[in-house]
């Protein structure tokens, strides 16, 4: 009888420890339950093979559980599709990105992940659906926003806006620069942390061989509450990537310079008419260009210009008219 108890001891012993897992979703702190049921998927780390998490549901909210999972780093995705009107993992759906170990012998553990939702990016463009050319492999397809003003300004406005996660919630912003051959990242441009859901952020021309990424991420108390995600040709980003200028003058300004040339002819001529001499013509005629010099200072710059005010060239959406 005792070397029957040794024996199956042995045996239990010396069988791979398996793990009795509980996963906790939450969200800014606090049990998270959706009346849709989430999709799982799991990562064995070791092996980089991907396998089904065999979570079922248990009575307590928001806790799933597998009974015998071995040790080992895993990561888990976790996607709802809460906003039926776009496709999955965009825009007011959940989702999740974890990472979690079993050490050896750990017979119970519970692994609480922060469920974080979707931002909805409404300016310059939405992220509620594909983002024509903002993924793109072509750096020229990106899209082009071209302020217009003064041609001598070092800085441009965009504007940015997003829907609030949570009231109190507060969001930090980075706008990085970024090669367009190797995507490498050149070092922060701006950073924000603010409570709004809309900023102005000047931002001077782009390179040729460069565009800009922006990211934004949402906390509330230091907690991850909400994640930015842009999709375009299949492919799916943590970033938006744009370009910007240079900045153009309206056609307004033109046709306003070229009535200014026309006004400055049919004066001399009148002059001339009159009798006067080319001397005095060309006195009152440079007076008259010296009083448009001065009054031309009045004119206002890009960054005093409303915000939204752009033309536009492919594939390019203007701010205030971006698509769903």
């Amino acid at each position: 009888m005792v070397r029957t108890i040794a024996c199956c001891l042995a045996l239990w012993l010396s069988s791979p420890a398996v793990a009795d897992v509980r996963i906790r979703l939450l969200f800014d702190g606090s049990p998270f339950v959706s009346e849709l049921a989430p999709e799982f998927a799991c990562l064995d780390d070791a092996k980089q093979q991907w396998f089904d998490c065999g979570l079922t549901r248990t009575d307590v909210p928001g806790e799933y559980r597998r009974k015998d999972l071995a040790p080992g780093s895993y990561v888990i995705l976790i996607g709802i599709d809460e906003n039926r009107n776009n496709l999955k993992n965009m825009p007011g759906d959940w989702r999740a990105d974890y990472r979690f170990n079993i050490a050896p012998n750990n017979r119970k553990q519970i692994v609480e992940v922060p469920m974080t939702k979707l931002i909805h990016l409404l300016k310059p463009q939405s992220n509620d659906g594909p983002m024509e050319g903002a993924l793109g492999d072509v750096c020229k397809s990106k899209p082009h926003f071209v302020p217009t003003g003064d041609s001598q300004a070092k800085e441009l406005i965009i504007p940015f806006e997003w829907e609030p996660i949570i009231d109190g919630a507060s969001y930090k912003v980075a706008v990085v620069r970024r090669h367009c051959e190797t995507y490498g990242d050149l070092g922060v441009f701006r950073r924000f942390e603010t409570n709004a859901t809309s900023m102005a952020v000047p931002l001077p021309p782009s390179a040729d061989d460069e565009y800009y990424a922006i990211y934004i991420s949402a906390f509330s108390e230091g907690r991850f509450i909400g994640d930015f995600l842009t999709y375009d040709a299949g492919m799916q980003s943590w970033s938006y990537g744009f370009k910007v200028g240079p900045v153009v003058l309206p056609a307004s300004y033109y046709i306003a310079a070229a009535c200014i040339v026309l006004l400055l002819a049919l004066l001399w001529f009148a002059l001339g008419y009159i009798g006067m001499g080319i001397w005095g013509r060309l006195l009152i005629t440079a007076l008259m260009m010296l009083g448009m010099v001065v009054g031309q200072q009045k004119i206002p710059n890009a960054n005093s210009l409303p915000p939204y005010k752009y033309f536009v060239t492919p594939p390019v959406f203007p701010v205030n008219a971006a698509p769903n």
